[in-house]
């Protein structure tokens, strides 16, 4: 009890001193407007209908309707879950510890299952947060205690479990034999429950399931309620019960057998012959390498093609801006050359069927892919900006490099907006045109009218796709260079409530800029095109119409780069990249 003391002690002394380490950032702005943006977010998500009236019955309108027929499926689920756990690959026995846990909880005298004990509690202020987010979102029938109670136990089921693979593969059973094992008793539980029924009953049962699908489920879950399928789904009753029923004696006794199910495990891992402290640190050694993989998955820079060579070499004299580009490209190349691929080569293939699609039966098929491909290049107009982030958005990292560069700072923007503007143009260029001869290969513009298939058309549309893309660009980089601070964060900084706030003002901020960005051009343009239709002007009359909207566009983002470029020649690299 005293170990237990203490180690409550280390884990609440963490929890505040992390709260009061957040807490102290606060008073730098970018994190007081990012808690607040976070804080107003989650109030608004789960708070919001709580000022609502009650409806009738006194409950609120978003709770989590429970019956019978709920428990038993949350039965079936918790079934699957406690066997499927033993089939999972890992079978190292160890556990997950933070370096420092490692460095003094290992070499401390302290037994097997104090150190399992130390792990349990170490859990329970995330469980205690995840119950408390289920309870606001629905789950109050157990009044918060069911939730709670439901994942500490499966918690430490886990933790058994994990232990028990690793004694299965001394013991020479490996990751297949476990693997047939559930799911040759997977198979045949789903077999006695499908022969329980006779073809007949089935049939009425599916019949009954289109007009009243409440009686139907209730019928077929028959079989659930008997002797044999209450043993089977004893343990996972009493999860889904505390998980889900009501305050109340039954919901009481099932808490205390679920308390006592929970003892044995812990127990039952206390015992198990498992050395897990070597297993744990490289169990915990993968964790950080996964962390860290998956920052920089989310940052854009992961290198898909390591050794990819480049196409040739440029000359050792010309300008300095266009080795940026280049090397801005050859980086999207070996990061983000796989979806760039995908992407060119699939629609390159799927537009050489168009000839062919009047010969065969396969027109649903080609029109289906020809609108697919319209779509998605129609969309990654907006979603390319997010997916090549081979400019200031990477580079901003190695400042010091860029300011050393012989370039002022607009040449050197115009520089970093170039690889992924050019990269975001081809592909939706491709997309779009493979798309378009597919749907024009099957005649489908007999349908749709033949308007939208003329080059006038076309060109319309690529006079404003590079100013847009390019105004996407520019605003997603003025972030960078206006808030140098907001983009280079520590390891800390990728969570919590001040994080997020901070990515939705991001957004906000960026949606904005981009409406101020288009609604000159937008207004021109409506008031152009209203001007053409009226008078009946052909359709080259209304694209050259359009010139003035798209010069608009284009003044706009050279007066952005300048202003851009001379923030970033005020960048104090000492300064102004301090993540605190």
């Amino acid at each position: 009890m005293k170990l237990a003391r203490t180690f409550l002690f280390l884990i609440f002394s963490t929890a505040r001193n992390r709260v009061l380490y957040r807490l102290r950032k606060l008073k730098q702005p970018r994190y007081l407007a990012g808690a607040i943006a976070g804080a107003a977010y989650f109030g608004f998500l789960f708070f919001r209908r709580g000022m609502n009236v009650h409806v009738r019955g006194g409950r609120l309108p978003f709770a989590f309707p429970v019956n019978d027929l709920v428990v038993t499926a949350g039965s079936l689920a918790a079934l699957i879950i406690l066997l499927a756990v033993w089939a999972l690959p890992d079978s190292s026995g160890g556990l997950e510890f933070s370096e420092a846990e490692i460095q003094f909880l290992f070499p401390a005298p302290l037994k097997r299952r104090e150190i399992i004990l130390y792990k349990i509690l170490r859990a329970q202020p995330q469980i205690l947060f995840s119950a408390l987010v289920f309870t606001v979102l629905g789950l109050r029938q157990g009044k918060f205690v069911g939730l709670w109670l439901a994942y500490a136990v499966i918690h430490v089921y886990f933790i058994t479990v994990g232990l028990a693979r690793a004694r299965l593969r001394l013991a020479g059973v490996g990751f297949i034999q476990r693997l047939v094992a559930v799911l040759v008793i997977l198979a045949g539980l789903a077999y006695a429950f499908y022969s329980y029924f006779s073809p007949a009953q089935w049939r009425r049962h599916l019949e009954l399931f289109s007009s009243d699908p409440a009686t139907a489920l209730t019928r077929i879950s028959d079989p659930l309620h008997s002797a044999v399928g209450l043993t089977i789904l004893g343990v996972p009753r009493l999860f889904s019960a505390v998980a889900l029923g009501a305050w109340g004696l039954p919901f009481l006794g099932s808490c205390a057998a679920l308390i006592v199910f929970a003892l044995l495990m812990f127990l039952a891992a206390a015992r198990l012959d498992v050395a897990f402290e070597e297993a744990s640190v490289k169990v915990s050694a993968r964790k950080a390498e996964k962390e860290s993989n998956k920052r920089v998955r989310r940052g854009g820079s992961i290198v898909i093609f390591r050794r990819l060579p480049v196409p040739f070499q440029l000359g050792p004299s010309g300008l300095p801006e266009v080795a940026l580009i280049w090397k801005n490209l050859i980086a999207a190349g070996r990061g983000s050359l796989a979806a760039f691929l995908i992407a060119m080569v699939g629609s390159a293939v799927l537009a050489t069927g168009a000839g062919f699609s009047r010969s065969h039966a396969s027109g649903v098929l080609f029109s289906t892919a020809g609108s697919l491909l319209v779509i998605f290049g129609c969309i990654f107009v907006f979603v390319g900006p997010l997916t090549f982030r081979n400019d200031l958005r990477m580079d901003i990292r190695a400042l010091e490099i860029l300011k050393s560069y012989p370039l002022p700072g607009d040449r050197l923007v115009a520089a970093e907006l170039a690889a992924p503007l050019i990269l975001i143009f081809l592909v939706v260029v491709v997309m779009v045109a493979a798309g378009l001869l597919l749907l024009g290969g099957i005649g489908i513009e007999q349908q749709f009218g033949a308007r939208f298939f003329r080059g006038s058309t076309m060109a319309l549309a690529l006079m404003f796709l590079g100013p847009v893309i390019a105004i996407q660009l520019v605003i997603r980089n003025a972030m960078v260079v206006l808030l140098p601070a907001w983009s280079v964060s520590s390891k800390e900084d990728e969570r919590g409530v001040a994080a997020m706030g901070q990515r939705i003002l991001m957004l906000i901020a960026q949606i904005l800029a981009l409406c101020v960005f288009l609604l000159p051009a937008a207004v021109v343009f409506a008031a152009l095109f209203w001007l053409a239709f009226y008078f009946q002007s052909g359709e080259l009359i209304m694209a050259l119409a359009a010139t003035p909207s798209v010069a608009i566009l284009i003044v706009e983002i050279y007066f952005a780069i300048g202003f851009l470029g001379d923030q970033f020649d005020k960048i104090d690299v000492s300064s102004d990249l301090a993540a605190e």
